[in-house]
């Protein structure tokens, strides 16, 4: 393993004197995904020590998660306090929907499922079921507690999650790959190192730790600030994450290891800097290369940003000190990486809402045994998800169908349904078939809302125009909206969170007219994914 030399380092205080000149903002939620699991098991045989931290409570082999990037990566949530907390979060938290994190009398969830280890140097090192506290400090939280929370959820074996972040950190520099030429990053290297160094002490962290190896499952990264701040690092940043993904994939040994990215949104749609948008537009588009499809996602966290006023903080680097938001990109995190270790990529993806009506149930079938043969499927469908109680109301929609992949079935009434497809890879729908994963939805009355953006516009530089949308919807939960425009550069909202805002474009051409295109992304409170339209407005100088 090769260790480079340390020969860059700035951190977010710097950064932002530098950001602070050109005055940024930012902004949310959308992801960009496919699914498909590589898996590679280790067999790794350890002592036990007398000292325990925390009992295995899942199956083996144990599913290893790595957490990479610098701060945001570290954490800088709030726990406790007031506005933007994760204890004020529970506080208001009516419904019960975060009750899973705790209590607010301060008694915080610790699970025994879900493992975690936190080297945040060589004199603090802090290991255990997974809980708050594992930020940058103990009295703070990152994406680690929503990440885990949705792998620990979505995976019978036990979880262990390696947290390797640094402050500071760039990837033209810090984490340079090997393969983007010059010196190997000193935090490339040191990643690395934790890994194993995590993975060849899980007898000590964890005594009850049952000897019967791990998976390497897969990476999140979140992580780009201080690429932001260079043009030249935020010019070759598509490129080295690129890099980054194929040399960390080779260096583990496994071509295939599923990667999930999240954006560096901490000023949300709101966002204009060049620099800013085009590194988002980087970790947007690497998990759109042909060789990445299936087995790398970007969740776009712009939707996630709340403002000073809304936050323990005004640090805009640090997502404003938001517990809550580092939550949330956590939690979205969690499902897509959730979706990559999923090889049949279901349609609704699992715990979706949809309307009541008819539904199209989609999948990807498994691979053959033999290549070139087909694969038969048998499809369960119904309300109830254990297909092996005597009272169990499923219907078989799909008998040995010969490399099927989707059959519409009905949901009239609102709740919950489920279904299953057992998969034939032998040639013939005879012997026994591999039983795949449960899925559920959910059937609502509420539709989704309709959206009309309005009218394309004329424009001069400088003219205040009155956007006119239109939304229609059955009025059963929440909207929220959101407006963004492209380019973003001289486009000015008086908000971008109501229907109908004032938006004023300042920049021209004395080439001629110039055409921004703006977005209305309307998003139901049930729904995962927002209804967009767009219009036009041509600036003429």
């Amino acid at each position: 393993m090769y260790i480079g030399n340390l020969s860059y380092y700035m951190d977010e205080s710097d950064a932002m004197s530098v950001l602070d000149e050109r005055g940024p903002n930012m902004k949310t939620y959308h992801i960009s995904h496919f699914a498909v699991m590589y898996s590679f098991v280790v067999i790794l045989l350890l002592w036990a020590c007398p000292m325990a931290l925390a009992q295995q409570a899942g199956k083996s082999p144990i599913k290893v998660f790595i957490l990479a990037g610098q701060s945001n990566m570290q954490g800088h949530g709030a726990i406790n306090g007031g506005v933007g907390t994760l204890e004020d979060l529970l506080k208001n938290d009516t419904q019960g929907t975060f009750a899973y994190l705790g209590s607010t009398n301060g008694q915080w969830t610790v699970r025994d499922d879900v493992w975690i280890i936190y080297e945040r140097s060589a004199t603090s090192i802090r290991s255990g079921g997974l809980t708050v506290g594992y930020g940058s400090n103990d009295s703070q939280v990152g994406p680690e507690l929503g990440f885990g929370h949705v792998v620990g959820d979505a995976l019978d074996n036990q979880v262990l999650l390696i947290k390797t972040c640094w402050g500071g950190k760039s990837l033209a520099v810090d984490f340079r790959p090997p393969s983007s030429g010059g010196t190997v990053g000193f935090y490339y290297s040191e990643m690395l190192r934790l890994v194993d160094k995590a993975l060849a002490d899980l007898g000590t962290m964890f005594p009850d730790y049952d000897g019967q190896g791990y998976e390497l499952s897969g990476i999140f990264w979140h992580q780009g600030w201080n690429d932001r701040v260079s043009q030249v690092y935020n010019d070759e940043y598509e490129v080295n994450l690129a890099n980054f993904i194929l040399d960390i994939r080779k260096d583990l040994g496994i071509p295939s290891l599923p990667f999930v990215i999240a954006t560096t949104g901490m000023s949300g749609w709101e966002e204009t800097h060049p620099r800013a948008l085009s590194l988002m537009e980087a970790q947007l588009a690497v998990a759109q290369y042909p060789e990445f499809q299936g087995t790398v996602v970007t969740v776009d966290t712009r939707d996630f940003y709340r403002p000073a006023g809304e936050s323990p903080s005004g640090q805009a680097y640090h997502w404003n000190s938001n517990g809550i938001t580092y939550l949330d990109i956590g939690l979205a995190s969690g499902e897509a990486m959730k979706e990559l270790l999923d090889p049949m990529a279901p349609s609704p993806a699992d715990g979706a809402t949809l309307p009541v009506g008819d539904v199209t149930l989609s999948w990807t079938n498994l691979d053959p045994n033999v290549a070139g043969d087909p694969v038969f499927v048998d499809v369960w469908f119904g309300t109830e998800p254990n297909v092996l109680s005597p009272d169990y109301d499923y219907t078989q929609v799909v008998s040995a169908g010969e490399d099927a992949t989707a059959v519409t079935v009905s949901a009239p009434l609102a709740g919950s349904y489920c279904w299953q497809v057992f998969s034939y890879v032998n040639g013939d729908p005879n012997g026994e078939p591999i039983p795949g994963n449960v899925y559920t939805f959910y059937g609502s009355d509420d539709r989704p809302p309709t959206v009309d953006a309005g009218e394309d516009r004329i424009s001069k530089s400088g003219q205040a125009i009155q956007l006119d949308a239109t939304v229609i919807d059955d009025g059963v939960s929440a909207l929220t909206y959101a407006w963004r425009a492209d380019p973003a550069q001289g486009v000015v909202f008086s908000a971008t969170d109501v229907e109908d805002p004032i938006v004023t474009i300042t920049t021209w051409s004395v080439r001629g007219s110039l055409t921004y295109t703006l977005t209305l992304a309307v998003n139901d409170e049930l729904y995962r994914t927002p209804v967009e339209d767009t219009m036009d407005i041509v600036v003429r100088p």
